[in-house]
């Protein structure tokens, strides 16, 4: 097996809006705390190449996914269905795609964000050595340090989970994860890669060649803190993921990989034109929160009357996996629960497996049936801020099942001769 890494710097310039945290809030970049970059991992077995990408965003667009894969079908022969690209979801950076009201995206600067990402790549795969030792580490952090925002008795995944290649004449390469927003700094109006890129930095110093994937994180969220709290916890939440590589036992893996993808469909509410002037009129009745609801749901109403479906039920989707040294890694286009990360690894019967989010172009929240009794934000308005329809309460238990048997019978295939 070979694997090789890249890094390339992906910082917008100041003046860019950052994305998240409320509605028309005009969070204009006025300093650079910390960089932004995109790390690429390639990593070949027998010929096959496969590219996990991981980006300091909140999250990309469709247009910057599909030029990013178009170009490596073409340059490098690489399949789409082997490259996983990510966001570390930080809320401190740029709005790559639409968000209503939730980050202006400034055309220059994203114009030029898959050109970056094609050429982390080709750093990777100009990078490939022998992998000499893969070791995993599954790891309970030592203190919490996030708690489930959707709903008080739903669960928080306490582990961290790390991957290391110690390869042949070159650094070391560390694949780390953990399951939170990536919302330490706060409501703040600089770049930073928030405590992903702090977890890297950490790690790079070791030294190592490190790269972060943020795990199933849309229910979950650092311990509160006021403001002046916050640079202090974001140190401590950066250093406590770090320390559980080393507390951590490493358990020795077969230096393998592979991958492919999983297609699903998510299911869709049945809309109206009717349903869809009265969902927009009752988010402007109500107070709603963040402020300024009501007004992207207006712009949500209007698109989806130009482009009604009256029809559309379902949207087909894809999950990546890659499977390494046989332990599983799947990416989810979406701000995905805890919860739908627990049933996948369920199904799989493997605990060790990372379940990421906000995968490809994100397609939004898929929250747990809890969060609809609850008529959370995420429920109940988040999909304005996506201009998407809808989905059916209980999609997220219900894919979490689904995709797990499929990644099971998947993962089942590849152990055969």
């Amino acid at each position: 097996m070979l694997a090789g890494f890249g890094k390339i710097e992906i910082t917008p310039p100041l003046g860019v809006e950052l994305a998240g945290y409320g509605y028309y809030l005009g969070r204009r970049a006025e300093r650079v705390e910390d960089p932004l970059f995109a790390r690429a991992a390639a990593l070949e077995e027998n010929g096959e190449t496969f590219l996990i990408v991981s980006c300091d965003c909140l999250g990309l667009s469709r247009e910057i996914v599909g030029a990013v894969e178009a170009g490596l079908s073409q340059a490098a022969g690489i399949p789409a269905d082997h490259v996983m690209i990510v966001s570390i979801h930080t809320h401190t950076g740029p709005a790559m795609k639409y968000h209503g009201g939730c980050g202006q995206v400034d055309e220059a600067y994203t114009a030029g964000v898959a050109d970056k990402i094609l050429s982390v790549c080709h750093l990777a795969l100009a990078d490939k050595k022998i992998v000499e030792q893969l070791c995993f580490v599954c790891q309970p952090l030592e203190k919490p340090i996030a708690y489930n925002r959707a709903f008080a008795g739903n669960p928080v995944d306490g582990k961290a989970r790390f991957f290391v290649l110690r390869r042949q004449g070159g650094l070391p390469m560390v694949l780390s994860s953990y399951a939170c927003h990536a919302v330490c700094q706060g409501n703040v109006r600089f770049i930073s890669a928030d405590y992903p890129g702090r977890v890297c930095a950490l790690l790079d110093g070791a030294p190592a060649l490190s790269m972060y994937l943020n795990g199933a994180c849309g229910d979950i969220d650092p311990i509160r803190c006021n403001m002046e709290e916050r640079p202090k916890r974001l140190k401590e939440f950066a250093e406590t993921v770090a320390a559980a590589l080393e507390k951590g036992e490493g358990n020795a893996l077969p230096p393998t990989v592979s991958g492919g993808e999983i297609k699903a469909s998510l299911r869709l509410a049945p809309l109206s034109r009717e349903d869809i002037h009265a969902l927009a009129d009752r988010a402007n009745q109500r107070e709603t929160e963040p402020p300024g609801g009501g007004r992207v749901a207006r712009a949500w109403e209007e698109e989806m009357i130009r482009n009604y479906e009256p029809d559309r039920r379902e949207e087909a989707f894809c999950a990546r996996y890659v499977a390494l040294g046989g332990v599983p890694i799947i990416a989810l286009p979406f701000e995905t629960y805890t919860l739908t990360g627990m049933l996948i690894r369920q199904e799989t019967g493997d605990e060790r497996g990372l379940v990421l989010g906000c995968a490809g172009e994100m397609m939004g929240y898929l929250p747990t049936m809890d969060d609809y009794g609850r008529h959370s934000y995420a429920s109940q308005d988040a999909f304005f801020l996506y201009r998407r329809i809808p989905t059916l309460p209980g999609e997220a238990e219900r894919l979490g099942h689904e995709i797990g048997q499929k990644l099971a019978a998947a993962m089942k295939r590849e152990k055969q001769p």
